[in-house]
């Protein structure tokens, strides 16, 4: 199991491959990175509280540690840039003293340091440095794209592991109870894109279980229906992995035909499982 160390707290010398990347939605050509490693030990080293990527994120930072985890590194390092936004060569001094990497493998693009005045030809002034070139239609921006439009298998080809949403379970006004499609209620926050509004095919993880579910999400919200399913399930931290957009939400202030257009979206969505 990955050890997750704070960057500023490491006292080792590990003489291992350091992958270094912000990893925002681990996707396909990021796995180019990690060809080779699979059968020997490396380093991850990421970055929490950028400045200038506060918000509009594919996933929280637990979620992108909890991907990076899947890929066995021995060590994840994680250098908060709010507490500590290094200047380049204070950065390299850093690298030298902390972990002592064997050598350094980045994606074509990398910059580094305070303002990201460092670049790879610095790097490798002190490293030896392998540089990865990643496929433009993997970029973070393009997954994006399809998610906020609602072409959700297109982002999923993309991403290493489906689109995944999660949360703690809170209450909500009840009203899905009301409609008889009791929902489970995650807050996405204001950090991470909000997927384009409308219902969802999907399925929803509860203790590493998969149930079939019908999803709708509004302002910021996501409510789950879990199909044939009644156990309480307040303040459990559950994970939504999208499938496909249905459509868009009706906008109605009539119970009736609210019960009406809910209970044909959610029976639409059950019938594309079978």
């Amino acid at each position: 199991m990955s050890k997750i160390l704070h960057f500023h707290q490491i006292q080792t010398s590990s003489h291992l491959p350091l992958v270094i990347g912000f990893f925002d939605g681990l996707h396909k050509g990021h796995l180019r990175l990690f060809q080779g490693l699979n059968k020997r030990q490396f380093n991850i080293l990421t970055f929490i509280n950028i400045p200038n990527k506060s918000k509009n994120l594919l996933y929280s930072d637990n979620k992108r540690i909890a991907d990076l985890e899947q890929l066995a590194p021995a060590n994840i390092f994680l250098l908060d840039l709010q507490k500590h936004n290094l200047l380049a060569m204070t950065f390299i001094h850093r690298l030298s003293k902390n972990i002592q990497p064997s050598h350094i493998i980045v994606g074509s693009d990398f910059q580094f340091g305070k303002h990201r005045h460092g670049n790879i030809s610095q790097l490798k002034e002190f490293y030896h440095v392998k540089t990865i070139k990643i496929t433009p239609k993997y970029k973070t921006t393009n997954i994006k794209k399809y998610i906020l439009n609602g072409n959700i298998p297109m982002a999923n080809k993309l991403l290493f592991e489906p689109y995944t949403l999660t949360g703690v379970v809170k209450h909500g006004k009840g009203i899905g109870h009301k409609l008889g499609y009791p929902t489970a209620n995650i807050n996405l926050g204001n950090n991470v894109i909000q997927p384009k509004e409308g219902s969802y095919q999907a399925f929803t993880y509860i203790n590493k279980v998969k149930y079939p579910s019908a999803v709708f999400i509004h302002n910021h919200l996501l409510e789950t229906h879990i199909f044939h399913f009644h156990k309480d399930i307040y303040e459990k931290i559950i994970s939504i992995q999208l499938i496909k957009y249905h459509q868009t939400m009706n906008q109605t202030n009539n119970f009736t035909s609210l019960k009406k257009i809910i209970k044909y979206k959610v029976q639409s969505i059950q019938s594309q499982f079978k």
